[in-house]
């Protein structure tokens, strides 16, 4: 239908973009139209959502964030719920430091880590792993639970304080008693 009407149109592209139309019989119509978006302008994640996953991460994973964000109705550059990767890719393009990160700069410990400070032994050297199940077991015998630093059901870093020698039992604390 516009081929009826349209003899033919001039694109000009500078800081906008001119049209010059030419309709037949003779007549013209010169429209300007502001340049488009860059498509990584369209899909950019908006600096409030930014803002909330760097706050997000000193007590969440990346998918406990990402449900968080989806439920409060955040939404991704292009429209779609919020995913853990996406909190992933937010991270990495930010600069902005993970959750495991940042609760090893408040000193906590990773369950090998604790287990070497809790002077955990089988008597017998079985490796990191058994290590991990003795400071585990010894941990859930004192009541506590580690805390998780990724979303794979890892446990995560441990704060132990006091002296770890065999003198002194050193104390557990957990980021949930701070």
């Amino acid at each position: 239908m516009a081929r009826l009407l349209i003899e033919d149109v001039t694109l000009v592209k500078g800081k906008e973009i001119t049209a010059h139309v030419r309709f037949r019989g003779g007549a013209t119509q010169t429209l300007a139209l502001p340049l488009p978006l860059p498509a990584w302008a369209l899909r950019k994640t908006s600096p409030e959502v930014v803002a909330e996953v760097d706050r997000l991460l000193d007590e969440h994973t990346d998918a406990e964030i990402a449900h968080i964000l989806t439920e409060r109705g955040l939404r991704s550059g292009t429209g779609k719920p919020v995913n853990a990767l996406m909190v992933w890719r937010v991270r990495r393009h930010y600069k902005l430091k993970n959750r495991y990160q940042r609760l090893r700069e408040r000193g906590m410990l990773t369950l090998l880590e604790a287990a070497k400070a809790l002077s955990v032994s089988n008597g017998h050297s079985k490796g990191p792993a058994m290590l991990r199940t003795l400071a585990r077991a010894r941990l859930q015998r004192q009541t506590a639970a580690p805390i998780r630093a990724t979303g794979a059901g890892r446990p995560g870093p441990l704060q132990v304080e006091g002296n770890p020698g065999r003198e002194a039992k050193p104390q557990i604390r957990f980021e949930s008693d701070s």
